[in-house]
């Protein structure tokens, strides 16, 4: 009973700084960097990006097939704050094992509702079993909001993302800018100018603030530029999504947009979960089947070369070069 008394004893005595020898990040932490590192699997990489004082994450994945097909960037909704990862971890689990390269980006808070800049202030990458923060940082000394405007911190980050996966990933010129929520306008915002390699798919898109222009003033510039507007209806906390959605058809036609796709996602929306098999079919067939096919499309009208009309005899029917054979 004495030896008990004497080891509880020394417990309590211990002095606090020995828990800095115990992991960071063990199980049952509430930090958002143990949050993240639980639901991340091997072959997923864990980049911080410090831009001027602005702090936030990138999430990367390859494809895990021996020839890519493209690259998706996922940029979440700014108003789910530490939850972005729900948003994208569904996309980021299936179309890598489909042949797309992921990279998605930390949003910032909305104006209405910033919260300190967290004190992680460590710059490069680091996989998802061995992040680790300073012991040594001051959290005083990042505790003030960065100097940028909501709107230049979105769009530094959006560039960011886009720098870091043309360097990762150099021959994937197919690249997919993926806006959701209330980043859906500023991921059209900032793709005008773009090269052709560089298109648009829209999920569940809805009003931003701080926006210089509307999604739908942003529509008629998009051009020849694939735009895919995957929407569901109705939508928890948005009910006007099907009105605007019908809004955003019509303009559409009226701008004679041929490479707009609109179409309404399968179910009912019941939140962001690990598992989205309604969702990650949708976005990989269109990928497939629009984006891929209207690439090809315009490569093939840059490659073709004017021909010579073909001599026939009179009263025969010249052949067609881009009929297709019976």
């Amino acid at each position: 009973m004495l030896k008990r008394l004497l080891v509880l004893a020394c417990l309590i005595s211990a002095p606090a700084s020995s828990a800095a020898d115990l992991p960071r990040y063990s199980a049952g932490s509430d930090t958002p960097q143990a949050y993240i590192l639980q639901q991340l699997g091997g072959s997923h990489e864990l980049i911080d990006v410090n831009v001027e004082g602005d702090q936030f994450r990138l999430l990367y994945r390859p494809a895990m097939t021996p020839k890519p097909l493209g690259a998706v960037l996922l940029l979440p909704d700014p108003g789910s704050g530490n939850s972005w990862l729900e948003q994208v971890r569904a996309l980021m689990a299936y179309l890598p094992e489909h042949g797309w390269t992921v990279i998605a980006v930390e949003p910032p808070e909305l104006p209405s509702n910033q919260t300190p800049q967290r004190t992680a202030q460590t710059t490069g990458t680091a996989t998802a079993t061995n992040l680790t923060v300073d012991e040594n940082t001051d959290p005083s000394s990042n505790a003030t909001p960065p100097a940028m405007s909501f709107a230049q911190q979105m769009q530094q980050r959006l560039q960011e993302a886009h720098n870091t996966l043309v360097r990762r990933a150099p021959d994937l010129r197919q690249r997919i800018i993926t806006g959701m929520g209330r980043s859906a306008v500023w991921s059209a915002a900032w793709a005008q100018g773009k090269d052709d390699g560089v298109n648009l798919l829209l999920i569940d898109p809805r009003p931003s603030p701080e926006t210089e222009q509307s999604l739908e003033a942003l529509l008629p510039l998009t051009g020849r530029r694939t735009l895919i507007d995957l929407y569901h209806a109705p939508l928890p906390g948005y009910p006007n999504a099907e009105p605007d959605a019908r809004q955003r058809r019509l303009l559409a036609q009226r701008a004679s947009l041929k490479h707009y796709h609109q179409s309404r996602l399968p179910g009912a929306f019941r939140g962001w979960q690990a598992d989205m098999p309604w969702l990650t079919r949708h976005v990989r067939g269109l990928l497939e089947r629009i984006i891929l096919d209207d690439s090809r499309k315009l490569r093939g009208k840059k490659t073709e070369t004017p021909s010579l009309p073909v001599q026939t005899s009179p009263g025969s029917k010249p052949i067609s070069a881009s009929r297709e054979p019976t």
